[in-house]
């Protein structure tokens, strides 16, 4: 019996110890959490889809928003200040073109910008059955208004066929 005692009592003390603090102040958290993960982790990474709808067909030669190739973002959910890092991923199953170009346009409301653009460093991989095109990791202050969140392109010549397109996000390293 008093073997049981002690062991629940082990166990119970155990799990005090391993408790992680979380909450909006990393220096200073407000709560106390069991973690098993990376829930508080600096490196927490979403992927929002902006296209999943099947073959889209990109044939337009000046800049524009692709038709529903669009979401929403609440970046203060990375960081407070909603200050985040973004990159898309593009999966293209063919092209004619000799030049495609992407963006990530942006709107709170009041603001539209541009965190990524066609002359950042774009790696093109080709794959088994096209391309899968990705931009770097960009800073983006993104503020603490909702975005809505746009694929913005357009191609040289011919055209480009697009499966699907992802934006990738997560809290700002600090390192």
């Amino acid at each position: 019996m008093f073997r049981s005692v002690l062991f629940v009592f082990i166990i119970l003390f155990s799990n005090t110890i391993n408790a992680q603090s979380v909450g909006a102040d990393k220096e200073n958290p407000a709560y106390k959490l069991d973690v098993n993960g990376f829930l508080g982790s600096d490196t927490q990474v979403s992927i929002i889809p902006l296209w999943q709808a099947g073959n889209y067909t990109m044939n337009n030669t000046s800049g524009s928003d692709l038709s529903n190739c669009e979401s929403g973002l609440d970046a203060t959910a990375y960081d407070a200040a909603g200050n985040i890092e973004v990159k898309l991923v593009i999966r293209i199953t063919s092209t004619s073109a000799g030049s495609n170009n992407f963006q990530l346009r942006t709107h709170d409301g009041t603001t539209e910008g541009y965190p990524i653009v066609n002359s950042d460093a774009w790696t093109f991989s080709s794959t088994q059955t096209g391309f899968v095109a990705i931009s770097p990791w960009k800073d983006w202050a993104a503020g603490t208004n909702f975005q809505e969140i746009h694929l913005f392109g357009w191609i040289d010549t011919g055209s480009t066929n697009i499966n699907s397109v992802y934006l990738i996000g997560k809290t700002k390293s600090l390192i």
